[in-house]
């Protein structure tokens, strides 16, 4: 069995991939959306919403890649041989296009509603409300990229809870919240909880739980745990 301090900088691993997945994220979002042409508002929305829907469906099955990745080596350190075991979501194609295609329709949104109070040409108003909107890509590259990766692992792990049902007895899955001045009461109350691999967290999910949730999930030794610190 790993040592605590092996499984904690594997942890910390996987929060650094998150993390920088959401930083690859913004910056593609933020390249692809310089690129679209400002012919006229109508061109430029439309453009907006096809370049936007396919960068976050790349970004959210590359987030769904790297944690279902990052699970695995977790679940090698603890048990070797298993972390071959993990596979992507069947589905999550599906998922991803919906999602992705909800998150452009909500940029465009408030890019119109922008470029509605922008002054000066045509074109130098496009260019304004699209750089108004700069704080929303963000938003939506830690969102998106957090809901894939975490929601990825999670079906991952019940997947692997009813195919290795011994070994899944062992471990339990814990909230870890990214403790900071701006942390939610919902996501400072979760950190710590934890449930077995095949439950879902009462709270919700970590990574999914308001728009810029960047909480993940720890895969320990049941053992290693405090029963009282048990999600109601």
């Amino acid at each position: 069995m790993a040592t605590r301090s092996q499984v904690d900088q594997e942890h910390e691993e996987t929060r650094r991939s998150l993390l920088l997945a959401m930083a690859a994220l913004f910056l593609l979002l933020r390249h692809r959306v310089a690129s679209v042409p400002l012919v006229s508002q109508d061109a430029a929305a439309d453009a907006l919403l096809a370049t936007l829907t396919s960068t976050y469906l790349y970004g959210r099955h590359a987030a769904r890649v790297a944690g279902a990745t990052r699970l695995a080596g977790e679940l090698e350190l603890l048990y070797p041989g298993t972390g071959e075991l993990i596979r992507l979501s069947r589905f999550a194609a599906l998922e991803d296009l919906r999602f992705a295609q909800r998150a452009a329709r909500g940029y465009v949104i408030h890019w119109r509603r922008s470029l509605a109070v922008a002054t000066g040409m045509e074109l130098e108003a496009i260019a304004a409300a699209t750089a108004a909107q700069d704080s929303r890509l963000a938003l939506g590259a830690v969102t998106e990229t957090a809901t894939a990766f975490n929601v990825e692992r999670s079906q991952a792990l019940k997947q692997f809870a009813r195919e290795q049902p011994v070994l899944a007895e062992t471990l339990v899955k814990v909230w870890d919240s990214a403790l900071e001045k701006n942390t939610c009461d919902v996501c400072e109350r979760a950190h710590g909880t934890w449930v077995y691999l095949d439950q879902d967290f009462p709270l919700g999910e970590p990574g999914d739980v308001h728009p810029r949730c960047r909480c993940t999930e720890q895969v320990i030794p049941a053992d290693w745990v405090d029963a009282d610190q048990r999600a109601a």
